[in-house]
Formats: structure tokens, sequence, C-alpha cells
């Protein structure tokens, strides 16, 4: 059994146990796309995964992307006008989509012709849905709901 020291956030194995909460998405050599470093060394322990170029994380014809983000709030927008909660959710999407960087925060206005529904009161049950945030959400009205804007 290991014995964990309290110092610096690593173990006695020297196995990172604690990452700060900055999100710098890198492209592990296992393909997944991690929220920084620290989280790629800390999901890896022990293991020969390194960082390698962001085009080995990317996959074409909106096949599954692997990745390992966290849920920190820090939004980003896209170039397709969806805020993401955060730069590794929005590479997540990049590999899926190919949708791009835009800006850091949230995405500004919306076409008057788009609308962020308040509730699913009058539409079709059509979940569960998984959104691109990695999410599982009870219809594509819920999921609207939780991340419009």
């Amino acid at each position: 059994m290991a014995t964990w020291c309290a110092w610096g956030g690593r173990g006695s194995r020297g196995c990172t146990r604690v990452c700060p909460a900055s999100i710098k998405p890198v492209c592990g050599s296992d393909g997944l796309i991690y929220s920084s470093y620290c989280h790629m060394k800390k999901d890896n322990c022990g293991k020969e995964v390194r960082v390698v170029e962001d085009e080995e994380c990317t996959r074409a014809d909106g096949a599954e992307c692997g990745h390992k983000c966290t849920n920190d709030y820090d939004p980003v927008c896209g170039n397709d006008g969806r805020t993401y909660l955060n730069l590794c959710i929005l590479r997540a999407e990049t590999c899926r989509s190919g949708v791009e960087f835009s800006h850091y925060g949230v995405c500004a206005g919306m076409d008057e012709d788009t609308s962020c529904p308040s509730d699913c009161l009058d539409t079709p049950d059509d979940g569960p849905v998984c959104g691109s945030d990695g999410n599982v959400y009870n219809s594509t009205c819920d999921m609207k709901v939780k991340t419009c804007g």
C-alpha cells in the first residue's frame, strides 16, 4: 500500500496528487486531451504518457474524442458562437467537429432568430442527450436551458 506525503502535492512514489485549477489543455501520447500537463501526469502515474502535438488528439467526421477535462468553470467562446465550460472542453469539441477558439469569456449576443428556452414544459422528450461539454442532459431542451447563452 502506498504512503502519501503531505507536501508539494506528490506521493511518496513521486506521483502528483493535486493539480492547480488552471486550464491549459495538452494532448497526451495516449490520444486523450487533458486539462493541463499536471492532470495528464496525475492521471497516468507510472505510465509513459507524454505531451504530443495537438494534431495527434484530432479526429475527423464527429468521431469520439477522448478527454479528461475537469468541470471547472472558466468559460470560452468558440467560433460557432457557443460558450464552452472551459478551454479543455472546447478542445475536445475541436477534435469532434473542428470548432475553433474565438475568445475567453462567454459568447456575446445571439442572432435574433436564436433564443434560449426558459423551461421545457411544451417540448418533446428526446433524451437523454450527450452534450459537447461531456455532460448528459434529460433532453435537447434541457441542454439548451442549462447551456444556452
